[in-house]
């Protein structure tokens, strides 16, 4: 996977507003809210994947919720099921990890959203979490 850096100055990207607003009108598209996710959280047609490294989730995640940090997500996409909505989330809303993981599962096939505001959110909010 490579990511291409992108040179423009300021009054370029106010020349696309429209391109933006597309983005990020389709961005949206792929994101779970945590509320909508409480309410599938034990659906079978769900895997929750944290993508956070593993002493982390060893210390808390989201109930139900396995553990494959980003770093080895190549060698375990195989482990996944195509045929479920795989729901993937990092640290917090700055966190980027659960981007990379949702376009490395998309390219791959899999369906994939990624989980707003990741685990800070979701604890926060004292929904369900666990531990090893």
């Amino acid at each position: 996977m490579s990511f291409e850096l992108i040179e423009c100055e300021t009054s370029d990207l106010l020349d696309q507003s429209d391109r933006a607003s597309k983005y990020f009108k389709e961005k949206l598209a792929f994101e779970m809210d945590p509320k909508e996710l409480i309410k599938k959280l034990y659906s079978e047609n769900i895997k929750i994947i944290d993508v956070r490294d593993f002493e982390d989730y060893a210390e808390y995640h989201i109930t139900g919720a396995i553990s494959i940090p980003i770093n080895k997500l190549r060698q375990k996409i195989q482990d996944l099921r195509k045929d479920k909505l795989n729901v993937v989330y990092g640290y917090d809303t700055t966190c980027t990890i659960a981007l990379t993981a949702a376009f490395i599962l998309a390219e791959n096939g899999y369906k994939v959203v990624c989980l707003s505001g990741g685990f800070k959110y979701w604890s926060q909010r004292s929904f369900p979490i666990e531990r090893i």
